[in-house]
């Protein structure tokens, strides 16, 4: 048997195998299998020669056909006179001055790399210098109050809208308040405190004995040690 596109094609049918299944098992594209078979392959070039002979001699491998070596010798030499009757392929012409220097690509490299940096940190100043300027009077400002004990008292805190604290407070301690908006302080001895409002000494707010209700930051008011417990 002759090995041609028909005869492939003749084997395979009588063998109840679809092109698909050539197509899957060889890795070779189905519209090809066909060409082979109906013998429309073009081996126009080298290089279609080489395909032609490849494609071919794996699909008759593929189909056990007959004699296998001694067709792929015929066909050897068969597309050996073809392919010295057909043109050299030109090689594909160098492109002459679009080649860039692999050192020249670094220093590219090299400079975008300086010029990022230089961007961002010229963006990062920037950005410092604005938060610098900007006002923050606007912003609410923290205050502190500092309570000194003199003798084992006992006080009332009540910070901003939160619950009165009732504090027992022993000599020579020190307790410190912030608050936002306002404090309220009910001494019940102001004799033996004395007290720091952010940067300020309030001192001793009253004589010893006596009861006081300290509210910051509106004025302080003084009420009678018989006045009824806040």
């Amino acid at each position: 048997m002759l090995l041609s596109g028909a005869s492939l094609k003749s084997l395979r049918t009588q063998k109840h195998i679809s092109l698909e299944q050539v197509s899957n098992t060889l890795k070779i594209r189905i519209e090809i299998l066909k060409s082979l078979e109906e013998g429309t392959f073009e081996v126009d070039s080298p290089s279609k020669v080489a395909s032609f002979r490849r494609f071919i001699t794996s699909y008759a491998k593929f189909l056990n056909f007959p004699d296998i070596s001694r067709i792929s010798e015929m066909l050897d030499e068969d597309l050996k006179s073809v392919s010295q009757a057909l043109p050299l392929e030109a090689p594909e012409p160098a492109r002459e001055g679009n080649s860039i220097p692999i050192k020249t690509l670094f220093f590219v490299f090299l400079a975008l790399c300086l010029g990022a940096l230089l961007l961002l940190n010229s963006t990062v100043n920037r950005y410092n210098e604005e938060r610098a300027s900007v006002d923050y009077s606007y912003l609410t400002e923290i205050n502190h109050v500092s309570v000194k004990i003199k003798e084992d008292t006992t006080f009332k805190v009540k910070i901003d809208q939160g619950e009165v604290l009732n504090i027992v407070a022993q000599a020579h301690q020190i307790l410190s308040y912030t608050f936002v908006n306002n404090i309220e302080v009910v001494f019940s001895n102001a004799g033996v405190v004395s007290v720091d409002y952010n940067d300020f000494s309030l001192g001793t707010l009253a004589a010893y004995g006596e009861r006081y209700r300290l509210a910051l930051p509106m004025q302080k008011t003084r009420s009678p040690a018989s006045s009824s417990s806040q």
